[in-house]
């Protein structure tokens, strides 16, 4: 009798065992499936699905930049493109800045952009939502005995398949001390 009694407190016990492990397998897997519901939700952003197309009119607008091509450069973006950078309050119309291409390229030999990688995607909510492309490089260039070697980083927002937006982030600071247009501060 004793062994019986033993007996169906271990099977109890085994019985209760398995409902709980059930339970938390199915709790754990409700929570899985909500989380990933929940994260696909509120991404802020994805991979664009005009990827190829966008990163190659950026890396063209880019080479046409560098070979002082204002009429291809022009060709990639919308009436209403606005250039920004390096500043936080540098901006210019696409008039404007392609006439700075031309100033800025009349001296300089060699240019090269020298981009190294890029990303697309769409930004999902927000002020900044959209399809934007990033893109890193090294700019070089000669001008005169001076050689840049300049590394850059520029976004480009794209709308309709034209661009509209670019901001550019790049050491203003290092070419000019070189050239002398800025002093290092002297240690004291």
């Amino acid at each position: 009798m004793r062994c019986f009694s033993m007996l169906s407190k271990s099977l109890f016990v085994f019985f209760l065992g398995g409902i709980l492990i059930v339970s938390c397998k199915t709790n754990t897997e409700e929570a899985e499936t909500k989380y990933e519901e929940t994260a696909e939700k509120s991404r802020m952003y994805d991979i664009s699905s005009n990827e190829d197309a966008h990163v190659e009119m950026a890396v063209n607008y880019i080479n046409a930049i560098m070979a002082n091509d204002t009429a291809q450069a022009r060709s990639y973006v919308a009436d209403s493109y606005w250039d920004f950078g390096p500043g936080a309050k540098d901006s210019v119309a696409l008039d404007d800045f392609l006439a700075g291409v031309i100033t800025r390229s009349a001296n300089r030999t060699e240019q090269d952009a020298g981009v190294f990688i890029y990303n697309a995607l769409v930004v999902n909510e927000g002020e900044l939502a959209g399809e934007w492309v990033s893109v890193w490089g090294n700019y070089s260039a000669k001008e005169g005995d001076y050689t840049y070697n300049v590394p850059w980083h520029r976004v480009f927002r794209f709308e309709e398949g034209k661009i509209v937006l670019s901001r550019v982030w790049y050491d203003r600071l290092s070419p000019s001390m070189d050239m002398g247009a800025v002093q290092a501060v002297e240690q004291e």
